[in-house]
């Protein structure tokens, strides 16, 4: 699967992590996910489509919001207070 991500490049997520600037560690294509770190060395795992995931009780990752927060460019967020 062809994604937009590429190992060591940087990327933003406002949402989980507002004012980071994160980085791709690892991409496995074969299930269709990225391992991201953060600036503490955390590590997050995203879709190929910039989706957070997270792991239930039964160790399945499923996505944790309705729209993709992973993004190659910084973005904000407006019309919050």
């Amino acid at each position: 699967m062809e994604s937009k991500f590429k190992k060591g490049i940087p990327v933003y997520d406002e949402i989980s992590h507002p004012g980071e600037t994160l980085t791709v560690k690892e991409i496995y294509p074969d299930i269709g996910e990225i391992l991201v770190e953060d600036n503490f060395g955390f590590t997050e795992i995203y879709n190929m489509g910039g989706y957070i995931l997270k792991e239930d009780n039964y160790g399945v990752f499923e996505t944790i919001t309705n729209r993709p927060t992973l993004s190659i460019e910084p973005y904000t967020l407006q019309g919050f207070k």
